[in-house]
């Protein structure tokens, strides 16, 4: 850490040249071995824009990290809002899901991947765990009651959103969940579902 206690900061190489990075803080205090950019993003939501220019793109170095990403992404959402995680199995989407959950008062570890119950709801109904991953058709997603599950008022979090992207609302916050090795994983907002 640098001195005076303050988080490091520095220039990243990217495809487009550098980018100017910084470590962020850990809720209990410490700093991170994540980082995030210094530039703007925000996202639509249902309510309007939702800001994650302090947390999006980032790089997480372990289950730790991507939890504790998941409760700060889960403070900036309100009722209604859907989000929508796409990755490859182990990307870490669900603890990305564990972290929000933690956020919304609810002990992690009650927070599994709903692959086979496709529904999971925590928090007395604020918060949705889908995992659309068997879904297969559109008949499928009828029967799940889908459309009315993501027009409530619970912020809603979907794993394997491409199997459904159709019913998906306009307002869906896309993520994309990239694991780079080890226990490092990228988190990135997305324009929709991965082609």
């Amino acid at each position: 850490m640098p001195a005076g206690g303050q988080i490091g900061d520095g220039r990243r190489k990217t495809a487009g040249g550098y980018t100017r990075w910084r470590r962020l803080p850990l809720a209990d205090g410490g700093v991170s071995t994540r980082m995030a950019p210094a530039g703007a993003c925000s996202v639509s939501s249902r309510r309007g824009s939702v800001a994650f220019s302090d947390l999006l793109p980032a790089e997480t170095a372990g289950a730790d990290e991507t939890l504790a990403l998941g409760r700060q992404l889960a403070e900036r959402l309100e009722a209604g809002d859907v989000v929508a995680l796409s990755g490859d199995l182990g990307a870490g989407k669900t603890h990305l899901v564990k972290g929000a959950a933690e956020a919304f008062g609810v002990d992690p570890a009650e927070v599994t991947s709903p692959t086979f119950t496709i529904v999971q709801e925590h928090a007395e109904g604020d918060l949705l765990h889908l995992d659309l991953y068997r879904i297969e058709s559109g008949d499928d997603a009828s029967g799940l009651g889908l459309a009315d599950l993501l027009d409530g008022d619970a912020v809603v979090f979907v794993e394997w959103p491409e199997r459904a992207a159709a019913w998906l609302p306009a307002h869906t916050i896309w993520l994309r969940l990239t694991h780079l090795g080890a226990d490092h994983r990228r988190i990135e907002v997305a324009s929709g579902p991965a082609a």
